[in-house]
């Protein structure tokens, strides 16, 4: 019956098919016959009307029909969409490029998207091959351009306002609004006094020192709270005193500085002083209503509707409408719409999984997509061959003086007076004289309100890239060298097991496995290095969760257990680097179920081991829980004394079942088992062993030497048995080398 089916289902198809080509057929026939008499009758007319030069006519006729493919495509590629469709994918190969190259010197990889912006404009794109750069950015699409990236701004602003986490602010609330505040006023009051000697050589025409001197001074007063946030990361800072101040003090910057700026945005905008009031008034009704009767009934909505992993559609449009609508009032009022959108984010519920789920549907496209527009758009109509001549270019150097002066002065001061060391009031003012982002976004604002000229604006984009350049480099110069780790006092006698992991799952496998081997007579460091994240912005609690399950094992059996979290842009010379500051009796890290191949370990595992001297193992996880059973493969005695010293101490630990498997030419001396075994263990030459009782061992131990040459082909075991599923886990242990 099915098969009939099947024919009688192909046979309609393929007569459908059949039917299709041939009306198609006719179309084009009858077309092209409709066409013949067409261009007869043409031909008959055009005689008679004027019979000179019939033949150069129908020539040019002919070129243009052959031309005609060619032709609609180039006009196409002028449409406004596919103008728009070409500048996105070259902002987004020339972002990405910079990108990874700034992030190998170390840069936050907005330093390189920025750059990017500034290449494809006329500073350099339009200075040597103005030709170019006027056909990928006419003047006339860069409108869709700029409306794009507005939008993009928009969502990043929603995110960043979700980041600010007001439970933080409120723990270090008193020490952080001095700082955070004392780093307004200084910078502002500075900027406001430069403005002062700026004004009559570089303020557009028609707009009043107020307006300018406000909007210098809340431009040297901003701090980039995302590109903060991801240095304090990455130099591994999130956790501690100085790091929490330090984002802590950027968050109320950041409200406070965006507070400050919808309140100048407003008497910019106004006519008079009176509706200047009157709009920041209307502006306090509208955040009130906001906070005390939208986030309330957002908190309400998000314990009703959403779960642990989901959030339903019509939350999820209930959301982006008050952002939305948020943007247009703030927009509507003269404030700029990003206020809107920042106060719809720090509105939204802190309570439930709302904040986390919403970043992570709006982060990924604005930041990778939406944002580079931005960038693009600002390097487009930032021309820094205005700064041509050495008094323009002494005027930039003090704006910089000035900013960072006003700025880093301002947070060192106030850090050492409450008590800060000189070194930790260092680093809070260069992380507070970070700006990035943040003030291209106040630049683009004035530039578009027609309050900032192009020279300014140029040089005010100079001063971000600078005062966020020098800060990874000099916060990375004045951090204390990383000191002997507590464990190493502890007790020098007791073995120490590194865990080096990445996912969770796999700390606790490598955790069971150190455990099996050493048992309580063990100090055991769980390392977990992470990438530098893509993201703009950062989730402190994540590092957290990532040895949550190893502490609770450490803490059922009893064992001592140090945490370091890392983050980094090279995870593999990391770990390198993390090894040799110590002196481990092992090295534990994990390697993928299907490694043979020309690389029998797989190429980072071998960089590791290229790069250490440390006894190391590597572990094939089957689902290891506890170890019942070992099976130790001898080859030779080059290994011998590493393999006989793991298996001892898991005899030590408790581990009873114990074999070790040889060659029938390579018999194992006994002296040397007696030497590291204190109780008996069997000893089987591979022709007495049955294959199938090898594979149901808890734990088969190979040395590193032997495990390459049998990957490459030899071996006593199949490979396709061995990497069957639910067999034996596998420790590839690697000696200690020497230098």
């Amino acid at each position: 019956m099915t098969n009939t089916r099947k024919v009688n289902t192909s046979f309609v198809y393929t007569i459908s098919l059949c039917a299709f080509l041939v009306s198609m057929l006719l179309l084009f026939l009858w077309d092209d016959n409709y066409k013949k008499t067409s261009q007869a009758e043409t031909k008959i007319n055009s005689i008679s009307i004027n019979p000179q030069k019939p033949a150069q006519k129908e020539d040019k006729e002919k070129s243009k029909e052959e031309l005609g493919v060619f032709a609609t495509i180039s006009q196409n590629l002028k449409h406004p969409i596919a103008v728009l469709l070409i500048q996105i994918i070259v902002v987004l190969i020339v972002a990405r490029a910079f990108t990874i190259l700034f992030r190998k010197i170390g840069q936050p990889s907005v330093i390189g998207e920025i750059v990017a912006g500034i290449v494809l404009g006329p500073s350099v794109l339009g200075l040597f091959f103005p030709d170019l750069g006027s056909n990928l950015f006419p003047r006339e699409s860069l409108k869709y351009l700029q409306l794009l990236s507005q939008v993009g701004l928009i969502f990043f602003m929603f995110i960043i306002g979700m980041e600010l986490d007001t439970s933080t602010l409120k723990q270090k609330a008193q020490s952080a609004a001095f700082i955070s505040h004392m780093s307004i006023v200084f910078p502002f009051m500075c900027g406001s006094i430069l403005a002062y000697y700026l004004f009559d050589y570089f303020a557009p025409k028609g707009i009043k020192f107020l307006s300018f001197g406000l909007f210098m001074g809340i431009a040297m007063s901003i701090t980039a709270f995302p590109v903060l946030a991801r240095i304090i990361q990455e130099k591994n800072l999130t956790k501690t005193p100085i790091g929490i101040i330090a984002i802590t003090c950027a968050a109320v910057d950041d409200i406070s500085a965006w507070t400050i700026l919808a309140f100048i945005i407003a008497v910019a905008q106004a006519k008079s002083m009176v509706s200047s009031f009157v709009t920041i008034i209307i502006t306090a009704v509208f955040v009130g209503i906001m906070v005390f009767i939208i986030q309330p009934f957002l908190t309400r909505l998000s314990k009703v509707y959403i779960t642990q992993e989901i959030i339903g559609r019509g939350v999820m449009s209930m959301v982006v409408i008050i952002l939305l609508t948020s943007s247009l009032i703030t927009e509507s009022l003269g404030i700029h719409a990003l206020f809107g959108a920042f106060l719809a984010g720090v509105i939204m519920p802190t309570q439930t999984n709302l904040r986390k789920t919403i970043t992570e549907k709006f982060e990924d496209f604005s930041s990778v997509v939406l944002l580079p527009l931005f960038f693009a758009f600002t390097g487009l109509r930032t021309q820094i061959n205005l700064i041509s001549n050495s008094s323009l270019i002494l005027v930039t150097i003090l704006i910089i003086f000035t900013a960072t002066l006003g700025k880093f002065g301002a947070s060192f001061l106030s850090a050492r007076f409450i008590g800060m060391s000189y070194r930790e009031s260092s680093i809070i003012g260069l992380l507070m004289n970070t700006r990035g982002l943040m003030e291209l976004i106040v630049l683009n604002i004035g530039y578009d309100l027609g309050i900032l000229s192009p020279e300014i604006f140029a040089m005010m984009v100079l001063m971000a890239l600078f005062t966020t350049f020098i800060t990874g480099p000099i916060v990375g110069f004045l951090l204390p060298k990383q000191k002997e780790s507590e464990h190493t006092s502890m007790n020098t006698r007791l073995p120490r097991a590194l865990i080096a992991f990445g996912p969770p799952k796999a700390g606790v496998s490598l955790f069971n496995l150190a455990y099996g081997i050493y048992g309580k007579k063990a100090i055991y460091t769980a390392l977990h290095i992470s990438p530098i994240p893509e993201k703009i912005s950062i989730e402190t609690n994540i590092q957290e969760d990532n040895f949550e399950q190893i502490k609770v094992l450490a803490e059922e059996n009893g064992a001592k257990l140090n945490t370091i979290h890392q983050v980094t842009s090279n995870v593999t010379n990391e770990l390198v680097s993390s090894i040799q500051k110590e002196s481990y009796s092992i090295v534990l890290m994990g390697a993928a179920q299907q490694i043979f191949g020309d690389n029998a370990i797989g190429g980072k595992v071998e960089t590791i081991l290229s790069g250490v001297q440390t006894k190391v193992g590597i572990f094939i996880d089957r689902g290891l829980a506890e170890i019942k059973s070992v099976l130790i493969y001898y080859e030779n005695q080059e290994e011998s004394d590493a393999l006989f010293e793991i298996g001892s101490a898991m005899q030590s630990s408790g581990v009873k079942d114990m074999t070790l498997v040889y060659e029938k030419e390579n018999e194992p001396p006994k002296e040397k088992i007696r030497e590291f075994f204190s109780k008996p263990i069997k000893i089987v030459p591979t022709s007495k062993h049955s294959k199938k009782v090898m594979l149901e061992y808890s734990l088969i131990i190979f040395g590193y030497k032997h495990w390459v040459d049998y990957s490459s082909g030899g071996g006593f075991i199949d490979k396709a048995e061995l990497q069957k599923e639910n067999n034996s886990s596998i420790l590839i242990l690697r000696m200690e080398t020497q230098n």
